[in-house]
């Protein structure tokens, strides 16, 4: 399998396992249920979903509310359940926070310039 390079010293899928890793925490940290299992034992679906959201955002670079805006629009065309399958206004402050510590990790990672605005 050939993954994209998408900085100068990690790839797609070093980029989605760490970042992957720093959600894992985030949702510790916050008391979140739904704790991912670690990247390796997670699904393909997931994984997929998952470099589908670190694509987007180095791809677009976008503020944590348009990163959260994609997120809902991929999983709602897949017809996910899941509890922050709402709008950004909508998201508890530590939701929103675990997309703006998940930008700056891929952002960090892939060499990209700090995500736009707020959220």
């Amino acid at each position: 399998m050939t993954f994209l390079t998408a900085g100068p010293r990690y790839n797609l899928e070093q980029i989605c396992a760490v970042t992957y890793l720093a959600n894992y925490g985030m949702q510790i940290a916050i008391g979140n249920n739904l704790a991912n299992s670690p990247w390796g034992a997670a699904s393909e679906p997931a994984r997929e979903a998952y470099r589908h959201g670190v694509l987007f955002a180095i791809t677009h670079q976008p503020a944590p509310a348009e990163q959260h805006a994609e997120w809902l629009r991929y999983h709602t065309a897949r017809r996910a359940q899941h509890p922050n399958l709402v709008p950004w206004d909508d998201l508890p402050v530590n939701e929103r926070d675990k997309d703006a510590v998940f930008l700056a990790v891929v952002n960090q990672l892939a060499g990209g310039a700090p995500p736009a605005g707020g959220g």
